[in-house]
């Protein structure tokens, strides 16, 4: 009854606010309210402050919108009374929104939701109550600077964050925050200490993902600021504070412009790369733990690349992760190969840290299929050196020895098509001595790390007629269809469909192709002996 009650009384201050300015204490009982200590009426209390604020800005106090405490209540105010009364309020004000900024660190996970879609909401009411229809900035500076300098993992609250990404405006200013929030700490730590917590830059990577970004000037319009039919001079954007503005940050509506003026500010897509590349670039900067470094070069070729100012930027980041070893390297090959492919990049003994990669844990990494597909694609061109092509070729085979059925199968077809692209290789199947070549004499140089001294060329691949005899029928048919002599095909298998098939697909298929039999073959012929011992020729019956 008592939690009721201080619900109803929540209410009744805010209606009492809202009627008449003579009623304006209740702000200060009812702002009591947000050191409760239960959280329901810490959540009331919130929302009904945050109605309340609203819909004083809207109607009866839109000066609370100039974020400068006092100086809303200074423009053009004569009477003193009036003008005490107006910084009253909007030192009220500012005194909620930084409970709200408080609030995200709250334990509760309702009240960190509603505190920063409070705060969210009040942004919006803010730039529509001002006169000049400026971005309310310093609180989006304060909101952004407070989510990602929690002590812990804040992806899950600054996923809210995403519905308002399709704001253009929006974006832009959230960018613009990220870059100077994160090069001022970048800054200040360098000068005493390097920065040792991982989780600030997880925090800003789980913003800077959620970042969409458009292609041309003709997508962009939607502004979280309605700015009508107005086109915003220079001077306006003198007035707002905390927003870093220049001359070309003017919102001038796409019907607005001619044909030959170029867009400018919120309304142009290179603005946007600007501040994309320049965010991207500092996030880089900052220690990466390891599961957040691997998702950026999960995902850097295909969403960010494209829309940086320069990939070029990015060679020192992904020659580092490229000479990092092990998955690392395998998750830098997307991006590197952008760079090589359309920006020329020239990587010193590329080939050799590429056959360096090829271990045994690459049948077995979440990332075979990406790994053997940019793979296939750097080894494509017939211009390949004989002795590269066929280390590659006889390394992917040792391999598949110890492979599962799946792994197996794409390697057996990744060298059937590397010597069907190069016929030169065909030696290493149709060697004439390959029966009497096998692992204790193989003349290849497993362990060696030069691609071009490994002798591969005097091996042959015995190990495709050890696989002809593998436990899984497929895998074994697969081989001996490949490395037939009678085998005329000339075309390259598709590799794909081979990279798509697991090992739940290979049993899924052998017990389908069990379904309708009653009983399963086994041996034909009755064993007497559970074994036979060679040596004393002698039996050891069941």
């Amino acid at each position: 009854m008592r939690m009721d009650h201080r619900l109803s009384t929540i209410r009744e201050l805010s209606d009492k606010i809202l009627q008449t300015e003579e009623n304006a204490n209740c702000l200060l009982e009812l702002q009591e309210y947000l050191i409760a200590d239960s959280v329901p009426v810490l959540k009331e209390c919130i929302s009904v402050l945050c109605s309340t604020y609203c819909r004083l800005i809207a109607a009866s106090c839109p000066w609370l919108s100039h974020r400068a405490v006092g100086q809303g209540a200074r423009e053009n105010v004569s009477d003193p009374v009036l003008r005490v009364y107006r910084e009253w309020m909007c030192a009220n004000y500012t005194v909620y929104l930084e409970k709200l900024l408080a609030f995200l660190r709250h334990a509760d996970d309702g009240v960190q939701e509603l505190s920063l879609h409070s705060l969210l909401d009040l942004m919006q009411a803010e730039c529509h109550a001002h006169p000049k229809h400026i971005f309310p900035n310093h609180t989006l500076n304060m909101m952004v600077g407070h989510l990602l300098a929690m002590k812990r993992d804040m992806g899950a609250l600054i996923t809210y964050l995403k519905g308002y990404l399709h704001y253009d405006d929006f974006r832009l200013h959230l960018m613009k925050n990220v870059v100077s929030l994160v090069e001022a700490r970048i800054d200040h730590k360098e000068r005493k200490k390097p920065i040792q917590s991982m989780v600030y830059s997880h925090n800003v990577y789980s913003m800077l993902k959620m970042i969409r970004m458009p292609k041309g000037d003709g997508d962009l319009g939607c502004l979280f600021v309605e700015c009508g039919g107005d086109q915003r001079s220079k001077k306006d954007e003198e007035g707002e504070e905390g927003g870093e503005r220049d001359s070309s940050d003017e919102d001038t509506p796409k019907q607005k412009r001619s044909k030959k003026e170029k867009p400018k500010g919120v309304l142009s897509v290179q603005h946007h790369r600007e501040y994309f590349s320049r965010a991207w670039m500092v996030l880089l900067r900052l220690p990466l733990a390891h599961g957040t470094y691997k998702r950026i070069l999960t995902s850097l070729h295909s969403d960010v690349m494209p829309h940086l100012l320069d990939p070029r930027l990015l060679v020192d980041f992904l020659t580092d992760s490229y000479d990092a070893g092990g998955v690392v390297s395998l998750l830098a090959l997307n991006g590197l190969f952008v760079l090589i492919h359309d920006y020329h990049l020239d990587y010193p003994r590329f080939f050799e840290k590429l056959y360096g990669l090829l271990q045994p844990s690459v049948f077995y990494v979440k990332y075979m299929q990406r790994f053997f597909a940019l793979l296939d694609t750097f080894l494509r061109s017939t211009h390949l050196p004989l002795y590269l092509v066929a280390s590659f070729a006889k390394r992917i085979a040792r391999l598949t020895l110890t492979a599962p059925p799946n792994g197996i199968m794409v390697g057996v077809v990744f060298v059937s098509n590397l010597i069907k692209r190069h016929p030169n290789c065909s030696v290493l199947l149709h060697r004439k001595n390959a029966q009497e070549i096998q692992l204790d004499s193989d003349p290849f140089e497993m362990t060696e790390a030069d691609p071009s001294k490994t002798r591969a060329l005097e091996s042959c691949l015995w190990e495709f007629q050890t696989l002809m005899s593998h436990y899984v029928p497929k895998v074994s048919d697969l081989v001996k269809r490949l490395v037939s002599p009678s085998e005329k095909k000339v075309e390259e298998e598709e590799l794909g469909q081979y990279l798509d098939i697991d090992d739940n697909d290979l049993v899924q298929e052998e017990c389908t192709g069990l379904e309708g039999m009653k009983r399963v073959p086994m041996a034909y012929e009755e064993p007497a002996v559970l074994w036979w011992n060679p040596i004393s020729d002698q039996t050891n019956c069941v």
